[in-house]
């Protein structure tokens, strides 16, 4: 619901229709906490992404389950929103497994902007993203 963000009164809002809603456990985070029946489907050619407050330089892992292709990209970016680096890459399964990958913060870091994305033939299931910091 709504309700259970933090929405300021000037705020805008963008809205991306999707299939499910991802599980995650995002430090600084703003969003609501959701059970484990969530459960998000990226249809082909399709992303989802979250901006992660409160980084600092340093290690991190970002963790997730997934089935199927699908490629992910950690922007690290300071607090005027300039880009200072990009960790991407992608992983393949064939069931819902786990995965763990470290990535680095550099120096001035102040948010990180989180994005998953699929192929045009490719459609995966996602859950349990986290972003913490080693």
């Amino acid at each position: 619901m709504l309700a259970d963000y933090d929405i300021q009164k000037e705020a805008t809002l963008h809205l991306v229709v999707s299939t499910g809603v991802v599980t995650y456990n995002f430090v600084y985070s703003s969003a609501p906490p959701l059970g484990a029946e969530h459960l998000a489907h990226l249809a082909s050619g399709s992303s989802i992404g979250h901006t992660v407050t409160g980084v600092a330089a340093g290690e991190y892992t970002i963790g997730f389950y997934s089935d199927g292709i699908v490629s992910f990209s950690v922007e690290f970016l300071d607090a005027n929103g300039t880009a200072l680096s990009v960790v991407s890459g992608s992983v393949t399964s064939e069931q819902m497994e786990p995965f763990a990958l470290r990535c680095t913060a550099p120096a001035g870091s102040a948010s990180a902007s989180i994005v998953f994305a699929t192929g045009e033939s490719e459609a995966v299931f996602l859950d349990l993203v986290s972003f913490e910091r080693v």
